[in-house]
């Protein structure tokens, strides 16, 4: 990926004020032009990691899931096994789509992460992190269409000095989500004009399954939706059960229907109110849910990143940059289903139907019936891993009279990959 732009410089004036106005330019995300941070032409929120911290001390994503311009985030615990890389940690303005949001390092573009060209944020270097600037408007007017929801600038300390480390773990107050964090940065003078830094990040949370022990989640909340003209259409109630699949086995249609399997036994299956289609409130199976909700992935990640500049004269510095990061996310075990479209017939020749079911087929005349199951031990599970790296070389300075060059190549390759468990044939 390589990058320029010219800009039209800030006239310097000759007296000590104007010459010290001209020392604290900066460049404000968001725009082409270069001021002095007291006026902006786009709405920004700038953001110190000292804040982001105080929000949410362990990842960087779950801190800016809070701010109120972002909405539909991609998080570690919305992967799934069957969402083409889930799990990866995107921003997403406005809810108009995480493709739709550009990410920026230091004001430089990213080695997308994923195949929808988002980036996965969880492997920057939080470390190295100074504050995030959020551009929620105007944006692509700069950027492009990627940038129509709006930017998200991460920028970074690249004149820290000396060395820091964070380690900090923790866990819920039911002794699961057990979870520890290392940072360690440093920089340091190379030289009258060189300066290095750099970082290593290190992050592992144990997965959080089952709504067992949680009050929120014991009484088994669900949303209902009735037909177009029902007032309400949705509405949540407690105790919502399914009326098409059971663990145990269910029959769903016919002479036999609502007839479930509990140890292999065949008993009616109770009646919830009221009933919604597919559902109801009360009655039915368990609560597959207490065991098997997929509340928080095993999330594994690591990064090392290092930077070095170089002013080759006061308006003239050159950088070079690299960063590698890897992200493991493991989808938490799913049972898999056969409900409708995938059900299964079991014919009256099948020699392990209990013999009270038998009877009541021959009495009805039913020569086979539909069969739905949730297979609580076929439960398939995927882990992911991404690595990502890239290298950046770049040049900010001014080229003539009032003309100012930044121009940077980079240079960036993502590995993806994906391991399945216990993940079931369907054969036809």
């Amino acid at each position: 990926m390589t990058a320029a732009s010219l800009w039209a410089g800030t006239a310097k004036g000759q007296d000590p004020i104007q010459a010290q106005a001209d020392a604290d330019e900066i460049t404000v995300t968001g725009s082409r032009l270069r001021r002095d941070g007291m006026s902006t032409p786009t709405p920004v929120t700038a953001l110190d990691i000292t804040e982001m911290r105080q929000m949410a001390p362990t990842l960087l994503m779950d801190s800016l899931d809070q701010l109120p311009q972002f909405r539909d985030n991609g998080l570690s615990q919305s992967g799934s096994i069957f969402v083409s890389g889930g799990g990866s940690n995107a921003v997403n303005l406005r809810g108009i789509g995480s493709n739709r949001t550009l990410v920026l390092l230091n004001g430089r573009r990213l080695v997308p992460g994923q195949t929808a060209g988002t980036v996965d944020v969880a492997i920057l270097p939080t470390a190295l992190i100074q504050r995030v600037e959020v551009v929620t408007g105007g944006a692509s007017a700069a950027y492009g269409s990627d940038a129509i929801s709006g930017v998200t600038n991460f920028i970074l300390d690249t004149e820290f000095e000396g060395a820091r480390a964070n380690l900090q773990t923790g866990m819920t107050d039911r002794h699961d989500h057990r979870n520890y964090q290392v940072e360690f940065a440093a920089g340091s003078a190379i030289g009258e004009r060189g300066h290095l830094i750099g970082s290593v990040d290190y992050y592992d949370a144990d997965a959080v399954m089952g709504y067992e022990g949680r009050d929120w989640g014991v009484e088994g909340w669900a949303m209902f939706t009735r037909g177009a003209t029902a007032t309400p259409r949705r509405f949540y109630a407690p105790d919502g059960r399914s009326r098409v699949i059971t663990s145990g086995g269910l029959i769903p249609s016919g002479p036999l229907a609502f007839t479930q399997f509990i140890d292999g036994n065949p008993v009616p299956l109770g009646t919830g109110s009221p009933i919604v289609g597919t559902a109801q409130v009360g009655g039915g199976g368990p609560d597959l849910n207490q065991k098997w909700a997929n509340i928080r992935p095993a999330d594994k990640r690591h990064s090392t990143f290092l930077h070095y500049k170089h002013d080759f004269a006061d308006d003239k510095t050159g950088y070079i940059q690299l960063m590698q990061g890897v992200h493991e996310n493991t989808s938490l075990p799913a049972p898999t289903g056969m409900a409708p479209g995938w059900a299964m017939t079991i014919f009256r020749e099948n020699p392990y139907i209990p013999a009270s079911l038998a009877q009541r087929m021959d009495t009805h005349g039913v020569t086979s019936f539909p069969f739905n199951r949730v297979f609580e031990d076929l439960a398939p599970s995927r882990q992911l891993e991404d690595t990502t790296t890239t290298f950046t070389i770049g040049f900010d300075g001014e080229i003539g009279n009032d003309l100012f060059l930044s121009t940077y190549f980079q240079k960036g390759q993502k590995d993806e990959i994906a391991g399945y468990s216990e993940n079931g044939l369907l054969p036809r």
